[in-house]
């Protein structure tokens, strides 16, 4: 077994979208980002204070915990990035968006626009930079490492740099034979630390690619933004034997993550309604929903 510190060194709990009681709810998942970054770090707080966790190697007891976030898409979504405020033509471009029958919702961390349905997964790794501490190159190497440990038994080999034609790009984009697969993005909160990712796992990527493509042409986007090339990105299920393909699912490919995440540490489900969870949620899934409502055209 490959030494993974960042996966053995830490007690890991897994939120699972499919467990979350506001899982229709379209910005729940916006809202758990912004606070599990603030509520890990309390958890490790308590349990340090309280003696349940360890103190070195040899004591008994608890690790830091950590969370593993899953968050496939219940329906069609765009995440927008900040930035993709500034373009000229903003409204007719969300517009453009919506009359795909997309949900569109604006994320708390960095990038541009990504394209979310049911051939996609997003995940996000959450730690507690008190008992973990990372730097912003380290803590995006963490999630590489993962996703490419994830795919190596498929005979797939994945990198990271930038593929500047895709949608969102950046240093960190995931990449198999040149294509990429996925991204990166990165949001600190004092102590707290998430890393989200998205991979594209099946489906019909080129068509997401042309549904951004047109929302920077429509939007009127400038050197700012990226000219986006249907043909520099690709699914993970693209790369594999005919007969793999079909069994290249978003659950199969969380199951693969879980196993790997198993023989490095153990794990535990989240519960999403524990009481000190939802007290920083709440307030968070209201300014969620105001994000999103304020990118939504006007319908005067």
């Amino acid at each position: 077994m490959p030494n993974f510190p960042y996966l053995s060194q830490h007690d890991w709990l897994i939120y699972d979208e499919h467990h979350n009681p506001d899982a229709q709810i379209a910005d729940t998942t916006m809202a758990l980002q912004d606070s599990f970054v603030r509520y890990l770090p309390k958890l490790n707080q308590t349990l340090a204070e309280t003696g349940q966790m360890m103190a070195n190697e040899h004591s008994k007891g608890q690790k830091a915990k950590a969370i593993l976030h899953f968050y496939p898409s219940v329906r069609p979504t765009i995440l927008l990035g900040a930035k993709d405020k500034l373009l000229a033509n903003f409204s007719e471009g969300i517009e453009h968006l919506i009359q795909a029958n997309y949900t569109v919702t604006l994320r708390p961390h960095g990038g541009l626009a990504v394209v979310n349905d049911e051939g996609v997964i997003n995940l996000a790794l959450v730690s507690d930079n008190a008992h973990f501490p990372l730097s912003i190159d380290e803590a995006y190497e963490q999630m590489v490492k993962l996703i490419a440990l994830t795919l190596k038994p498929y005979g797939l080999l994945v990198e990271a740099y930038e593929i500047a034609d895709s949608y969102c790009p950046g240093k960190y984009d995931l990449v198999i034979d040149g294509l990429k697969i996925g991204g990166i993005a990165q949001r600190r909160f004092k102590t707290g630390l998430t890393t989200a990712a998205y991979l594209s796992i099946n489906g019909n990527q080129t068509q997401r690619a042309q549904l951004i493509q047109n929302f920077y042409k429509i939007g009127l986007a400038d050197e700012r933004f990226p000219t986006v090339n249907p043909a520099s990105m690709a699914n993970i299920a693209d790369f594999l034997a005919p007969e793999e393909q079909a069994k290249m699912t978003v659950e199969q490919f969380k199951q693969a993550i879980l196993a790997l995440l198993a023989e490095h540490s153990h794990y535990t489900l989240g519960d999403y309604t524990a009481p000190e969870l939802q007290a920083i949620y709440q307030p968070r899934l209201e300014q969620a929903r105001k994000r999103s409502l304020s990118i939504q055209p006007n319908k005067d």
